[in-house]
Parts: C-alpha cells; structure tokens; sequence
C-alpha cells in the first residue's frame, strides 16, 4: 500500500514558466531528498473556469505498517511544509497551496 501526499498550487500567471522551472529543476529534487519518497509525479490540473495555472505535487510513499503510516505521515508533512518555505522566499505572494495526505485503498495495475 502506498500513502500520496499532495501539493495543490495556484500560481500567478505572471510566474507560471519560472515557478515550472524552479518547481521541475530545484524544488522537487530537494524535496525527494528530505522525504524519501519513493516517486514523484507532477502535473498540471485542469479546472474548467479557472484563470489561475493550477499543478499538483503528489510525492508517494510504501507504507507496509499501517501503524507506523500515521506517525511518518506527520513527519513527512512537517519536511514538505519546511521545504515550500524555499518556494515561498523565491515567488513571495506568487502563489497559494494546500497539501492533503492520501491513503491507498486499493490499487489495480
């Protein structure tokens, strides 16, 4: 089984191909590092009426110790959270983001 943490971001316009670059090249490298996850996939969200570029992080995790999974999964969100601060410095006030725990319940190749 497998836990996703997901970013949620809406960024400006004026800094949508910067923020992709910063995001691609220095951000999720440096996240994967913090947090060891074992994949990442980042991509843009299509939201009909939306003016605003909207993307998701999703950084996935192996969670074989459902016990163990909440207690990681805290940790985790405090190393994402310390890492957007980089994001932040770098576009202050360029973009909003929410991130949402999710937990694999089944899975079909």
């Amino acid at each position: 089984m497998e836990i996703v943490h997901n970013i949620t971001f809406h960024v400006n316009e004026e800094i949508e191909k910067e923020w992709i670059a910063v995001v691609s090249r220095e951000y999720i490298p440096i996240v994967r590092e913090a947090v060891s996850c074992s994949r990442a996939l980042f991509t843009r969200v299509r939201v009909a009426g939306e003016d605003d570029p909207t993307f998701s992080l999703q950084l996935f995790f192996n969670n074989d110790d459902d016990r163990r999974g909440e207690q990681i999964g805290e940790r985790i969100g405090e190393r994402i959270e310390e890492s957007l601060v980089m994001l932040s410095r770098r576009f202050p006030g360029g973009f909003l983001y929410f991130r949402v725990a999710l937990e694999e319940i089944i899975h079909e190749p």
